[in-house]
């Protein structure tokens, strides 16, 4: 545990009573993406109890030089009380390669207000802290840690504003940083969950430990802090990555597939096979039978071997070809026969014959 000692100059504030030592605890220095972050614990032992206060950081570069100062950075507590100590971060706004080093010390140009805080049964329950997998190394990378936890109160009264405030400390039990997160008041006996995320180094290092600090208002005056350690935990992108490869078999490809293929081939298939197969076979077949052999019959010997053959190849393929060829034939060969001298015998029977 590193502590520096500094003495409270109060007497100007009119505490001539108070000669006691502030003890800065556990100071650190630490990249925080593209910045520094300073963080610390201020311990009070001065004697007198205090409801509210602030404190002062200032950063200096690689020469020793002060080149940024920053006051009226907020506590993690709204109580400072004699013996109990309070932690603090604040980040520099300058590039991380820009200041070295930082200390710090109570504000004394701010409100610092004497008083003593009331008793609280509130409790924390169920509180965590889980961060991704982090980095061995701290190479200024940043990781979200989402707290979570269950806040009740156990008091009679209504507990007013509490506010939780997230301390993170890294394997040497520095103070990396504080965050502090406002919820809304709780009647007594009631009770709230809370979950929210705080940004820090991406080193398992500077990860090391996680304590939750709550204080609110009763009556007027602030309540006396209560504690918990949080258990860590780390979040694998197991999930996230699960959800990646289910993307990666689009549904649509089996979709696609059997939708074409069994509408397509069902359909023409069925259609399309009975209308040639029984319609063309019976109609030509009746009709092209008896209207060439009752005209062939009569003509010269050596004209019926021509006339059914050329008649029978052209009717099948057309029906309509068929019925008009055997009706004109049969009018102009009865009229034209009789006018040689050797016919008048076959006149008779072919008129018959029709």
């Amino acid at each position: 545990m590193k502590r520096l000692l500094f003495v409270c100059a109060l007497a100007g504030l009119g505490l001539f009573g108070f000669a006691g030592a502030c003890n800065l605890l556990n100071p650190s220095l630490t990249r925080v993406g593209g910045n520094n972050v300073y963080g610390a614990e201020l311990q009070n032992n001065t004697g007198a109890n205090f409801l509210a206060h602030s404190f002062k950081v200032a950063f200096v570069d690689a020469s020793g030089t002060v080149v940024e100062t920053r006051s009226g950075v907020p506590g993690c507590l709204r109580s400072w009380q004699n013996g109990a100590s309070d932690f603090f971060s604040v980040r520099s706004s300058l590039a991380a390669g820009a200041t070295t080093a930082a200390i710090g010390s109570l504000d004394l140009t701010s409100p610092l207000v004497v008083g003593t805080t009331v008793p609280t049964a509130a409790s924390l329950s169920a509180v965590t802290a889980a961060t991704p997998p982090l980095a061995a190394a701290n190479s200024g990378g940043v990781a979200s840690m989402t707290v979570a936890g269950t806040l009740k109160n156990n008091d009679a009264v209504t507990l007013a504003n509490p506010n939780v405030c997230v301390v993170v400390f890294n394997s040497s039990g520095q103070v990396v940083l504080t965050q502090r997160q406002s919820l809304a008041s709780l009647a007594a006996g009631a009770q709230t969950s809370f979950s929210f995320s705080v940004s820090v180094p991406d080193s398992a290092a500077a990860v090391s430990r996680v304590v939750i600090w709550v204080d609110g208002i009763e009556g007027e005056a602030p309540t006396t802090p209560v504690q918990a350690t949080a258990t860590l935990s780390v979040t694998t992108p197991t999930a996230t990555n699960t959800a990646a490869a289910t993307n990666t078999p689009p549904p649509p490809t089996a979709t696609n597939t059997a939708v074409p293929t069994a509408t397509n081939t069902a359909a023409p298939t069925a259609t399309n096979t009975p209308l040639p197969t029984d319609t063309p076979t019976t109609l030509p077949t009746a009709t092209n039978t008896a209207v060439p052999t009752a005209t062939n019959t009569s003509l010269p010997t050596d004209t019926p071997t021509t006339l059914p053959t050329a008649t029978n190849t052209a009717v099948p393929t057309a029906t309509n070809t068929a019925v008009p060829t055997a009706t004109n034939t049969a009018a102009p060969t009865a009229t034209n026969t009789p006018l040689p001298t050797d016919t008048p015998t076959t006149l008779p029977t072919a008129t018959n014959t029709a």
